[in-house]
């Protein structure tokens, strides 16, 4: 549980520290958009972490819904979901075409 707390401050001051620098904006001579990068990764450093603590908080199981990019990207919570007693629907991770 504190390694949760401190993913959650973590992700909050990074989040915080986003949106101070004109969020949604593309920095000029950036081929690769860093704001929206770090708004996807929010969901597994911090979102889940958070949905985790309300759902034991109120003693409900839910279905989640997971790629396969995101167990291999965020594997701690994939498995703190499922020991805390939650469904996981997984999909594959998206596949190259040739």
């Amino acid at each position: 549980m504190a390694r949760r707390q401190e993913n959650l401050r973590d992700a909050d001051r990074r989040v915080r520290g986003v949106h101070a620098l004109r969020a949604f904006q593309k920095a000029k001579g950036l081929e690769v958009n860093l704001v929206s990068l770090s708004h996807a990764n929010y969901g597994g450093n911090a979102g889940i972490w958070r949905i985790l603590e309300v759902l034991q908080r109120n003693k409900v199981r839910a279905t989640v819904d997971v790629n396969g990019l995101a167990v291999q990207k965020w594997p701690d919570a994939v498995k703190a979901l499922h020991d805390a007693g939650n469904e996981i629907a997984a999909t594959a991770p998206p596949t190259t075409s040739t």
